[in-house]
């Protein structure tokens, strides 16, 4: 698995692709939340269309989410989008944002199959 990060003025975006463990994700995550930058920013795009999500499970991605709670507390209000095609990769998105969306109130998450329809979200 291999995963960049774009920081850009307002935002980062996460291309990951190949193969890719909870593990990863989870190194990912603290990456992104270890950068003072993530502070100011309004969105982050998780764009996971190159990456194989076979090895995660449901349970498993309730870790990020979990993840995320302290960060919301500097990270008061952000979109956080998530770019899947694969039915499980899909699905692993539903229950992320399901257990995320009961730990964290202010941020807004949303799913697209398309790097274009994310980036229209952003400015909505």
């Amino acid at each position: 698995m291999a995963y960049c990060i774009i920081w850009k003025e307002s935002g980062t975006i996460l291309n990951f692709s190949g193969d890719l463990s909870i593990k990863e994700i989870n190194e990912a995550n603290g990456f992104l939340h270890g950068n003072y930058r993530i502070e100011s920013h309004r969105y982050t795009i998780w764009d996971l269309l190159g990456a194989n999500l076979s090895s995660i499970t449901e349970d498993e991605i309730d870790i990020p989410a979990a993840i995320d709670m302290p960060a919301a507390r500097y990270v008061r209000k952000i979109k956080v989008l998530l770019v899947v095609q694969e039915a499980h990769a899909t699905q692993l998105c539903k229950r992320y944002i399901k257990t995320a969306s009961e730990l964290i109130s202010n941020w807004e998450f949303a799913i697209f199959n398309s790097m274009a329809d994310a980036k229209k979200w952003i400015d909505s």
